[in-house]
């Protein structure tokens, strides 16, 4: 770890046609102590062309394609900062985003993970934005989770930064939540440290055709999968959250029921995750299971 340095991953897969945008948004920050590490997970466009012009401006790790949460694994591996930031390739960081963040951590010294809004745009910078911004606070959710009581705020990729401290208890991920991965970097994060959450959009999320997850309305499917994926991994490497872990569980379920993909396969696992708790859990998830069916069936029935 190199004292008072900030690290800045960016993950990237076939966007060399936004890579540049989001690259000179990480370098050309007010606060010149940043480490630009830029993970390519194995693009077959001309990502490794456009890395490469960059020189020693950057930090490049080629990788086989893995999925996002080998990227982040990569990146972290290869980061020295004490604070490290999250960037996907199609969007942007403003200018003033690190030394923002930066001051944000020493006014607050007990907070180990800081998420802020993001402005969305699209085609021409036209801004597309109809979130409504954070809140600003202090979020110390660790009791919440344990009571599987948390909503958590709907922040991406390009809106999460964390102490390196509570990132080693975190990372590396399991590698086959190959897409969506801030869900659990988010869910542990809030399981494990006191955060805070910023209103200000210090970064820009780009709104294209090629989004693999926001404003999409055809991955009901995948939103489910992704669910009961995360759910798991947390319910394993975080059992103290468990009660939090099958309620998400029970939520992909219910997602799967409402856009009829609960396959035999999916059955499976939910009866490998069900064998797995304790006797004593299993009725209280099986409620969770049948609240959640109920309301699948029910979005499906009336769309």
């Amino acid at each position: 770890m190199k004292s008072g340095l900030t690290s800045i991953l960016i993950n990237n897969y076939n966007y060399g046609r936004y890579l540049n945008e989001a690259i000179d948004s990480a370098i050309g920050q007010t606060d010149a102590n940043v480490e630009v590490i830029v993970v390519d997970d194995g693009s077959t466009d001309d990502s490794a062309a456009r890395i490469a012009s960059y020189g020693n401006r950057i930090v490049p790790i080629f990788q086989r394609n893995a999925g996002q949460a080998a990227a982040f694994n990569a990146g972290f591996a290869a980061s020295r900062g004490e604070i490290v930031m999250l960037l996907d390739a199609d969007d942007r960081f403003k200018p003033n985003k690190v030394a923002t963040l930066l001051a944000r951590y020493r006014e607050q010294p007990t907070i180990s993970w800081c998420f802020h809004s993001l402005e969305l745009f699209g085609t021409n910078d036209v801004r597309v934005d109809d979130r409504e911004p954070l809140g600003d606070s202090l979020i110390d959710a660790r009791d919440s989770m344990r009571r599987g009581k948390l909503v958590a705020p709907g922040v991406a990729t390009s809106g999460l930064t964390f102490r390196r401290a509570l990132l080693d208890g975190i990372l590396p991920m399991p590698s086959d939540i190959r897409i969506t991965s801030d869900n659990f970097l988010k869910f542990a994060a809030f399981a494990t440290g006191v955060g805070a959450l910023i209103a200000e959009p210090l970064a820009e999320q780009r709104i294209h055709a090629s989004n693999a997850y926001t404003r999409r309305v055809d991955v009901g499917g995948l939103r489910g999968r992704i669910a009961m994926q995360t759910a798991r991994h947390l319910a394993q490497r975080f059992p103290d959250i468990r009660r939090f872990a099958n309620g998400h569980f029970a939520h992909g379920v219910g997602a799967l029921v409402s856009t009829a993909n609960l396959t035999a396969e999916v059955r499976a696992e939910v009866a490998s995750y069900f064998s797995a708790l304790p006797i004593g859990e299993r009725p209280a998830l099986a409620l969770r299971l049948l609240y959640s069916t109920l309301r699948g069936l029910g979005r499906r029935w009336t769309h």
